[in-house]
């Protein structure tokens, strides 16, 4: 398994942000969430705003954030894009890739199969 080692690595080199909502945020990030209440949570409305404040991408398997924060133009990914992006940037061997995905399926029966078991093959 990867260690902390690696997610400080990536921070040291500015490839991974850390982010917290400042206070004068949190009136922002709650209007968010009371104009769409019922249809994500507290949470999913702070890395929502993250997300778009940053410009960066949502990681999420959640449909009902992926569906709102799309439609608000910030870009969504799921966790086999992440694995990919990991095997692609060399961080992960093909085997450790492969044993991760395995164990992906395994862990969450609700990831898409089939395209677990093309890069499993």
């Amino acid at each position: 398994m990867m260690s902390k080692n690696v997610f400080l690595i990536y921070i040291a080199e500015n490839k991974l942000k850390i982010r917290k909502i400042e206070d004068s945020e949190d009136d922002e990030v709650t209007q968010i969430f009371n104009e769409n209440e019922g249809v994500i949570s507290y949470p999913d409305a702070t890395v929502y705003y993250v997300s778009k404040k940053m410009g960066g991408y949502l990681l999420t398997g959640d449909q009902n954030l992926r569906l709102f924060a799309e439609k608000y133009g910030v870009e969504v990914k799921g966790i086999i894009w992440l694995f990919d992006e990991m095997k692609r940037k060399k961080v992960l061997t093909l085997s450790l890739y492969k044993e991760f995905l395995k164990k992906l399926e395994e862990m969450n029966p609700r990831l898409p199969k089939k395209e677990l078991e093309k890069r499993i093959k």
